[in-house]
């Protein structure tokens, strides 16, 4: 789902409101904010997002996101 968020939207505002629904909603359900913070960061280094995204290189990575091909199920 965060990278669904980091797909779909166009600028890190938007992307950081995204997330933060996103953990609401997983908080919701019971998942303590460890795990949460653990799961955020794993998807971020297996998309090669080596440091902190903000508003200067967020368009760069989301970029690659794009452009890097979908594995099949």
């Amino acid at each position: 789902m965060l990278l669904r968020a980091i797909r779909y939207c166009s600028s890190f505002q938007v992307y950081l409101d995204e997330r933060e629904k996103l953990r609401m909603a997983l908080l919701l359900n019971k998942y303590p904010n460890k795990f949460i913070n653990e799961q955020f960061n794993n998807v971020l280094i297996k998309l090669n997002i080596d440091q902190s995204l903000n508003n200067i290189n967020y368009n760069i990575f989301r970029q690659q996101v794009i452009n890097a091909p979908i594995k099949e199920k």
